[in-house]
């Protein structure tokens, strides 16, 4: 959707296609390059290899619309793994910054393969990029999942995610600074901690409120097999 910004401009604004034909593209991310560069990443298993998940991008010149066919970043993607879940954030005078999930090729229960983990990405020019991998564990049976990026009150880049490493199998919340990713699991802490309930897909933003400075994050929780909730927490330290 495409809007001003006003309630209007909301109420107005239709639904447009970003991808189509028979394909399946999911876990987008919208990120501004420039005011004539707007990009959608995403997944899609069918785009390329059949049944093989990797990442692509869909680019505007024209704040949103028109939008350019969709095309693969290959430097985002691994010949002997899936990719999904793309973050993209454009730093203000700093290199491009990013965070993805793999796992394994087939057979695998898609994301939810316990060979899932995340990895860190980076770019000098938003379309060439490296990465490498944060987490991993011997025996391939943590989930790490739904990672994001965000930034502390000291500008620090932090990933956050989804993962099962840190004592509750159903998965908790953790975070590290970007800077600390060759010290994993080391330096990384939990945000979140209800033993037994699964977490997941969080977001963080820092925030001065009243002249504190404190962090808000939103997250999924599943409360039951049924029902999904979004939960938030607001907290002060890292």
């Amino acid at each position: 959707m495409r809007s001003d910004g006003t309630s209007g401009g909301w109420a107005s604004a239709g639904v447009k296609d970003v991808t189509s034909g028979l394909n399946y593209d999911r876990f987008p991310h919208i990120v501004k390059f420039a005011d004539n560069d707007l990009r959608v990443y995403f997944n899609s298993g069918t785009r390329g290899t059949s049944g093989k998940n990797d990442i692509f991008v869909a680019r505007s010149t024209d704040d949103g619309t028109p939008r350019a066919a969709p095309v693969e970043v290959p430097s985002l993607n691994s010949d002997v793994e899936q990719s999904t879940f793309p973050t993209i954030v454009k730093t203000a005078n700093g290199p491009y910054l990013g965070t993805l999930v793999r796992w394994k090729l087939q057979p695998s229960s898609d994301f939810l393969d316990p060979s899932s983990d995340i990895f860190y990405a980076e770019s000098t020019d938003g379309e060439t990029w490296t990465t490498q991998q944060v987490t991993s564990d011997p025996n391939d049976t943590v989930n790490d999942l739904t990672p994001t990026l965000f930034f502390d009150h000291a500008s620090t880049a932090r990933l956050a995610w989804a993962t099962i490493g840190f004592g509750d199998p159903a998965a908790d919340i953790a975070q590290m600074k970007v800077s600390d990713r060759a010290s994993y699991p080391a330096l990384a802490s939990t945000l979140s901690s209800s033993i037994g309930t699964p977490d997941h897909s969080p977001e963080i933003v820092s925030l001065t409120v009243d002249g504190r400075q404190v962090y808000v994050m939103i997250w999924v929780r599943i409360a039951d097999p049924q029902h999904n909730q979004v939960v938030y927490r607001m907290f002060t330290d890292l």
